[in-house]
């Protein structure tokens, strides 16, 4: 039997989310700074996911990596802000619903991305294991995660938008493993072609939800 382990450096946003809290987690100070970098890449890299989900935002993502810029694209199409979408869709056909959320990368975590750029750089001095400067990285570096945790957490690469000259609604959804899928799928197959979306527009995700997508079966 031979055994094949994946060593291939993955480049999603929900992958240097994952590297980055395994860094903070060996307990190192120079975890500090290789942490440091993955968040910074995670931010980047769920901005030009949500960018790359629209095809005239596509090239945008191809074209640049400065964060506010990257936002600022995003904003011009969409314009949520900061607000959380909660989509659910209900069959008409079948009992049951699917809930979506689609989960900004928020102001505060793009201005916490500028400053994450402080560490990838050269220091300019030595500091000893004892200087508060590095429990100091590393309280920031814990909140840097957790806002980088939720942007991550929905299923929806952007708030759905009418295609004004089709008249059908554009959904872009993607699903952080393949656990959800063959649900979603047979929910989706079932529910036919008569469908109810209801958006609601949140300030915050709700702390019970942890994952961005569910299938919601009566019992």
């Amino acid at each position: 039997m031979t055994l094949t382990v994946d060593t291939a450096y993955r480049v999603t946003s929900q992958a240097y989310l994952a590297r980055a809290r395994r860094r903070l987690d060996d307990g190192t100070p120079e975890g500090l700074f290789y942490a440091a970098f993955e968040l910074r890449c995670g931010i980047q890299g769920r901005l030009q996911e949500y960018l790359e989900a629209r095809k005239e935002l596509a090239e945008k993502r191809r074209q640049g990596w400065r964060i506010p810029q990257l936002a600022k694209d995003f904003e011009r199409v969409f314009r949520t802000g900061d607000q959380v979408v909660r989509l659910s869709i209900t069959s008409l056909v079948v009992p049951g619903s699917l809930i979506l959320y689609f989960t900004p990368v928020s102001r505060r975590l793009q201005e916490m991305a500028g400053r994450l750029n402080e560490l990838l750089h050269a220091q300019p001095k030595q500091r000893s294991d004892g200087d508060p400067w590095w429990e100091k990285q590393r309280r920031f570096l814990e909140v840097v995660y957790r806002e980088l945790q939720k942007a991550v957490t929905g299923a929806l690469l952007g708030p759905p938008l009418l295609n004004r000259r089709t008249k059908l609604v554009d959904l872009n959804f993607a699903f952080p493993g393949d656990a959800k899928v063959p649900e979603v799928r047979q929910f989706l197959e079932s529910a036919g072609a008569k469908l109810r979306m209801r958006v609601q527009y949140l300030r915050e995700l709700p702390d019970d939800v942890t994952d961005g997508v569910t299938v919601l079966r009566p019992a």
